[in-house]
């Protein structure tokens, strides 16, 4: 492992720990990544695993129709969230292009939605996203349905939109760093055959070029994009009571 790999992994380390301040390598810019809902710091320790029963450890998002809020987009482009591939080139710190592995999304509160192809529970959900330089998804929330629409029977099982700007409601879990672990979220079972994740931009650790005249304001770090690279799905009808851990392959750090 070389040490550029090295150096690039700290980082990588530090803003999964919930590290709020540290600096990019390569004279690039000071990384300054706040927010008053940011998760605590978990000192380098993993996530808690999701518990599902025996059977009910699928991915059964593979391959699924995938839909977003933004008119336009090429289908093979929507594709790539659930292509089962998370991983992105080495270089993606790069602005995103067509046809690179990554989703992009602008304009407000957006979503992404993805079609399992029939009612069935759901047991887990991981959401991969452009981690490059480190940033924090604004009001990220995850909802389950049968409806496709979601104007009924509609489930959530995240939401950290603490101020409501979203306009979906309060929510009470935290915002996080985005990086190469994803965002594991449990489901609990609920049986559904849409699964939609809405989101609001994005902060960054530097200031958004169009915005650098702003001063003293939080907002000169927002960037409009939202930039997926994956979006997991795990569920299938249990074979046993017995529960165990839910096994994530993680995609290999992307780097700079």
């Amino acid at each position: 492992m070389n040490a550029r790999r090295i150096l690039v992994g700290f980082i990588f380390w530090c803003a999964a720990a919930g590290g709020l301040l540290f600096p990019l390598p390569l004279g690039a810019y000071p990384m300054d990544l706040r927010s008053p809902n940011l998760e605590p710091l978990r000192g380098g320790r993993p996530r808690n695993p999701i518990l599902v029963p025996e059977g009910a450890d699928h991915l059964i998002s593979s391959g699924c129709v995938v839909t977003a809020s933004v008119d336009g987009i090429p289908k093979n482009e929507l594709a790539f969230v659930t292509d089962g591939d998370g991983e992105l080139p080495d270089d993606c710190w790069h602005e995103p292009t067509m046809y690179d592995g990554r989703l992009v999304l602008t304009g407000g509160v957006t979503w992404v939605q993805i079609d399992l192809g029939c009612s069935q529970p759901v047991y887990g959900i991981c959401v991969w996203r452009y981690q490059v330089p480190p940033n924090i998804t604004r009001d990220m929330v995850v909802q389950l349905s049968n409806d496709p629409t979601f104007q009924q029977d509609v489930h959530t099982v995240f939401n950290n939109d603490h101020d409501n700007s979203a306009g979906l409601g309060k929510g009470r879990d935290k915002e996080y760093i985005e990086t190469n672990e994803g965002r594991p979220i449990a489901a609990g079972g609920i049986v559904a055959r849409y699964v939609r994740v809405y989101a609001n931009g994005r902060y960054e650790g530097k200031p958004n070029p169009e915005l650098a005249k702003l001063k003293n304001s939080r907002e000169r770090y927002f960037f409009p994009q939202v930039i997926y690279s994956e979006i997991a799905v795990f569920g299938g009808y249990p074979t046993s009571e017995k529960m165990h851990p839910l096994k994530i392959r993680i995609p290999e750090p992307t780097f700079m």
